[in-house]
């Protein structure tokens, strides 16, 4: 890296330039730019600033990007997901329900010695950093109690769905087990995900959805919960009762800042503390415009340094078309709910041809994932083949593509070439098309890693059937999102070129 910054008047703005040196040549590289003539010429001018966080690199963004409203500028409440900490020990398959109710009830039994305990689970008795396991659970045994129903699915990663004993009380075993977002969950909420900023590359979109309380690092760059409904309280003294959600009998708000609240209303919606569409229809959109391929191009750089920025349309019709491709995805992303004619009922025909398991051997040794001592878990290289289309296959597929209203050329384009991913030398998953394995959400690539967590070795047991067909479910999710991608891109297009002025953007 190369920067310098060019002298300048006391009442004017200096100038900042900069280049990058790479590789094991940048030192001479360095040394000899400087007997180059116009030396100014190898620099870019910088133009550090508080929207990109002072920084030197050249960033490239939409021209209009800089007026949309931050996403945390939409919302009154943002919350962190929890953070185990404790290896694992807390957040588990689901096939080790048993397992994880023996070790809390034996941890929580204050008659059991601290020996005994670390005899059922070693990961509770285990300090390290600040934690001290002996003093945690002479705070909590015989002080609190186990309770089944705290035993709750867990989305772990992006279609990674686990378990995890979520409770408050047994704080600091589960190291933040994050009470307020448990609070919201209550509400029969649901939340959009993302990040303040990226950490990986690729990233994909930074966004999901989820009815449930997701782990902190659910997504790359830690997950952030967007409520969609926040708890409400009557004024002391005062009659006035916001929204009542007659079903479950509690009281709710929107979770909507000042500014997003007014902007829903200029649009002639209802007041969103009064109706659940309107209190939705932003983070919908949001989800929408979120998972545009041209979006995230036109955009990376600014993505990648802070939240992401979300243009709002001008128009009630706009928003509302604009939410119905969010409520679209968000069906599509929604693990633990089918999707008729992707997932469940009569499939289409092209879905019906992706994904399908080849054999009952779910022994797994293709190498997919490998643990470090601290037990991360780290993608391997495992086994694909790259192959062509069946002729059955491509009909299929063209069949599909004229019931979807895609041109056939385009449609193969979006999917890309078939490969069978191989569980062992003798399973494996047919016609996974090559963008459906290449897709990322959140940092991750989605289908790998979920393969990664679940070679024998780090589990103890072969795949379950059930589980098998998770990776089936989730190719056709995948396909399926890939095969919106021209109607998710003409929606921010159109978005973009007709906003709504949002007020002193940050």
């Amino acid at each position: 890296m190369g920067l310098f910054v060019r002298g300048a008047k006391r009442a004017e703005k200096p100038t900042i330039r900069f280049r990058n040196f790479w590789g094991v040549t940048k030192r001479d590289n360095l040394l000899n730019s400087l007997a180059v003539k116009n030396f100014d010429g190898q620099y870019e001018t910088a133009e550090p600033e508080v929207w990109n966080k002072y920084s030197f690199r050249s960033l490239d963004v939409s021209p209009s990007y800089l007026t949309w409203p931050l996403l945390k500028d939409l919302s009154r409440v943002v919350l962190n997901g929890p953070i185990e900490r404790r290896g694992l020990s807390l957040i588990r398959h689901s096939t080790d329900r048993k397992n994880l109710e023996d070790a809390l009830s034996a941890y929580l039994d204050a008659s059991l010695a601290d020996a005994q305990v670390a005899t059922i689970e070693p990961r509770f008795m285990r300090s390290s950093g600040e934690f001290d396991a002996a003093k945690a659970r002479k705070g909590l045994a015989g002080k609190v109690a186990f309770h089944r129903g705290n035993i709750v699915k867990y989305p772990f990663k992006p279609f990674d769905m686990r378990m995890a004993y979520l409770d408050s009380s047994i704080e600091p075993l589960f190291s933040r087990p994050a009470p307020d977002l448990l609070k919201h969950a209550s509400l029969q909420n649901w939340f959009l995900i993302s990040r303040d900023s990226a950490d990986k590359t690729p990233e994909g979109p930074p966004f999901l959805v989820s009815k449930l309380i997701t782990d902190y690092d659910f997504i790359s760059g830690h997950a952030r919960h967007f409520p969609v409904f926040t708890g409400a309280q009557r004024a002391k003294g005062s009659s006035e009762q916001h929204a009542l959600d007659i079903e479950n009998g509690r009281l709710w708000r929107a979770n909507l800042s000042n500014r997003a609240a007014a902007y829903i209303e200029s649009l002639s919606y209802p007041a969103p503390d009064s109706d659940i569409a309107a209190a939705e229809v932003i983070w919908l959109h949001a989800l929408a415009v979120g998972f545009s391929r041209r979006y995230l191009a036109e955009n990376a750089d600014g993505l990648m340094i802070d939240w992401p920025r979300i243009p709002l349309p001008d128009t009630q019709d706009a928003l509302d078309s604009s939410a119905a491709l969010g409520r679209r995805l968000s069906a599509l992303l929604d693990t633990e709910s089918g999707v008729p004619g992707v997932t469940t009922g009569n499939l289409a025909g092209h879905y019906r041809v992706l994904g399908g398991i080849s054999a009952s051997d779910l022994k797994v040794n293709a190498g997919w994932g490998r643990a470090d001592k601290k037990s991360s878990v780290y993608p391997g290289t495992g086994k694909l083949v790259v192959r062509d289309w069946t002729e059955a296959e491509r009909d299929a597929l063209k069949a599909g593509f004229v019931a979807v209203e895609i041109p056939e050329a385009r449609g193969f384009e979006l999917l890309g070439t078939p490969l069978d991913v191989y569980l062992n030398g003798t399973t494996h998953w047919r016609a996974v098309p090559k963008q459906v394995w290449e897709f990322y959400i959140g940092g991750y690539q989605v289908v790998k890693k979920w393969l990664s967590y679940r070679e024998e070795p780090l589990i103890g047991r072969p795949l379950t059937k059930e589980e098998a067909r998770e990776v089936t479910g989730m190719v056709r999710r995948l396909a399926a999102i890939l095969l919106m991608t021209d109607e998710l891109d003409a929606n921010y297009v159109a978005v973009r070129e007709h906003t709504y002025s949002w007020p002193n953007p940050t």
